[in-house]
């Protein structure tokens, strides 16, 4: 797992999303893990995360935070997920969003912009999206007609286009719990996923609001390294 220093924050974030391989080593040497994780349905037909280079998916909050406590234990260094300013500052829109206010004033704020830039449709390589590959296997599903990124549940990690910092995945691929809830009754999650397909949600400042315990084919985690 490789990490980067990202402006405005005390952590260093992790360049990909948790792989099914790297959960394996956690899962597999620990008593107690749920084994939803190892053979995910999509509801396509279609498997989901089939190879140690897919994140992981179907894990709850408190799972994705047992895998940092693990980490934390096994190399001494403070892992743990991303707070949601964080998330914000690897996705480079921290500096036009307020200090001051709570993930749900936040949510979809930020009109028009997205973790790979400004434009719509997306561009090519801009991540694992709702696409054409999907569209025949989910009719109802809101797939983006004029993009194709040739995977249509997850894909490996860091296959498509990084960020200023390095940052992969940042749009797609799998939502990314957050260390805090959105409100009162829900939990945070940032990113988008390989099902999405809606511009309002592909946003940068999107919020997705989730209950902690789900185990969803779209849900999976990153983690981040606290610096002292």
């Amino acid at each position: 797992m490789k990490f980067v220093p990202v402006q405005g924050t005390k952590v260093l974030f992790c360049i990909h999303e948790t792989r099914k391989g790297d959960y394996a080593a956690y899962a597999e040497g620990t008593s107690g893990v749920a084994s939803d994780w190892k053979n995910v349905e999509s509801g396509t037909g279609i498997p989901v995360s089939t190879a140690d280079d897919h994140p992981v998916v179907s894990v709850t909050r408190d799972e994705a935070n047992g895998f940092c406590s693990w980490l934390r234990q096994r190399e001494g260094v403070n892992y743990r997920l991303p707070t949601d300013r964080e998330w914000s500052c690897a996705a480079g829109i921290a500096d036009r969003e307020s200090t001051t206010v709570n993930p749900v004033a936040l949510h979809q704020v930020l009109k028009g912009v997205y973790p790979w830039g400004n434009e719509w449709p997306p561009p090519k390589g801009a991540g694992n999206l709702a696409d054409a590959a999907l569209a025949p296997l989910s009719p109802t599903a809101r797939t983006i007609s004029a993009y194709q990124d040739g995977y249509p549940t997850t894909a490996p990690v860091m296959r498509f286009n990084p960020n200023t910092l390095g940052i992969f995945d940042l749009a797609g691929n799998v939502w990314e719990w957050c260390q805090e809830d959105f409100d009162k009754r829900t939990a945070l999650a940032r990113g988008s996923s390989w099902f999405i397909g809606y511009p309002q949600e592909l946003l940068s400042s999107h919020r997705q609001a989730s209950k902690a315990d789900v185990r969803s084919p779209q849900m999976g985690f990153r983690c981040v390294i606290e610096l002292p």
